[in-house]
């Protein structure tokens, strides 16, 4: 049996001699190195002899080239603090722990800045493997590589990925992630198809207990007329007769109803898989139905917003957007506008939940035609 290959948080601290300090993800010191003249190979190479570096640490606010060209090697996220760490804090970082230079201490104090920075991902991730009683520490490491190299998946799908990896739509997403072209626009849609799997599996469990309570009232009824016919109705028990009949034909419409949902879910739920397999053809975009300050607020960090109608607009909001969208794609707008609008009538618009979805072609097309626009006005102001 292969030994399990341990994943790493490494700190580096680069020069004529290099120091490195290896930690695992629950904040141990496996091992710290110092070596004159090291290459990048070399560093590499020793990286190796303790297991796998998925992120490495500076204590320099703009990144080293060796630290850099070593994440570049090894496929480790880099974490740097804001401003240069101070020699009084890095000794502060690397108290408790055995060192022989300043290099070496230098090294742990830079995988201590890069732990720090994801310990509260890696706590709910070990927490979240607690409430699924998942004890299997190759796979939690495993999610953890993931989510660290990935940074628009979150946990649940990366346990799907580790545990499930079987279902369909994780397939998929399996195959994205190893050309390492997962993007948010995956996530996106893939949070779409989880959330109408759900609904199809208490549809579903929901669909069987009311056939079964169906089953059980027409059999009573039927076993009730057995009865009656033996027997002389008097007005009571034919007013109770219809009453059990009318309880039976409304249980028998709920179950055709909830059966009608169900496949309704199962079809919405496979469209999206669809896409799913798509997804690198088509720009996934926020979709709002107007621009108050109620839709509005229900984007974030969006470059590009989709809106059924700009009409409807606030002032406040417009403006507060004006230096953060690069534009809006609009079904209905007004002639001036504050912000770059795209018509959305030019465009193929498949529209899911909250998403617009728009081949990339025809939005890049779009965009060019902006582009042009941009420059034809930039020019004219130039010359005036």
């Amino acid at each position: 049996m292969s030994k399990e290959i341990k994943i790493l948080v490494a700190g580096i601290d680069p020069g004529a001699t290099v120091g490195m300090a290896f930690f695992d993800i629950h904040g141990n010191l496996i091992a710290v190195t110092s070596q004159k003249d090291q290459s990048l190979d070399d560093a590499v190479k020793e990286s190796l002899k303790f297991g796998k570096v998925i992120i490495v640490g500076t204590d320099k606010k703009n990144v080293p080239g060796f630290v850099d060209k070593f994440a570049a090697r090894t496929g480790a996220k880099i974490v740097s603090p804001k401003e240069d760490v101070k020699i009084e804090e890095k000794q502060r970082l690397a108290t408790g722990f055995h060192y022989s230079n300043s290099h070496e201490m230098d090294a742990i104090s830079c995988g201590i800045i890069a732990l720090r920075e994801y310990k509260s991902l890696f706590d709910r991730i070990f927490n979240y493997c607690e409430n699924l009683n998942l004890r299997n520490e190759s796979a939690i490491m495993r999610i953890i590589e993931l989510c660290v190299k990935n940074e628009f998946m979150n946990i649940k799908l990366a346990a799907d990925i580790v545990l499930k990896p079987n279902d369909e739509e994780v397939k998929i997403i399996q195959k994205v992630v190893e050309k390492k072209e997962f993007s948010k626009d995956y996530m996106k849609l893939y949070e779409l198809v989880k959330r109408y799997e759900s609904e199809v599996f208490w549809l579903k469990k929901q669909n069987k207990g009311l056939l079964h309570e169906w089953n059980t009232m027409r059999s009573q009824l039927e076993a009730y007329k057995t009865r009656m016919e033996k027997t002389r109705l008097d007005e009571k028990a034919r007013r109770l007769l219809k009453q059990k009949e009318k309880m039976v034909w409304k249980a028998q419409d709920e179950a055709e109803s909830l059966a009608k949902a169900l496949r309704q879910a199962e079809l919405e739920k496979k469209k999206i898989l669809s896409y799913l397999e798509r997804a690198e053809e088509y720009k996934i975009i926020k979709m709002i139905k107007n621009m108050t300050s109620g839709e509005v607020q229900k984007i974030s960090d969006e470059k590009i917003i989709y809106v059924e109608n700009a009409s409807e607009f606030s002032e406040r909001e417009v403006k507060r957007l004006a230096g953060k969208v690069r534009y809006i794609i609009a079904e209905k707008y007004p002639r001036k506008f504050l912000l770059t609008i795209i018509d959305a009538s030019r465009l193929n618009v498949i529209k899911i939940e909250n998403l617009a979805l728009i081949a990339k072609e025809e939005l890049e097309s779009e965009e060019r035609k902006l582009d042009i626009l941009d420059r034809v006005v930039e020019e004219y102001k130039n010359r005036f």
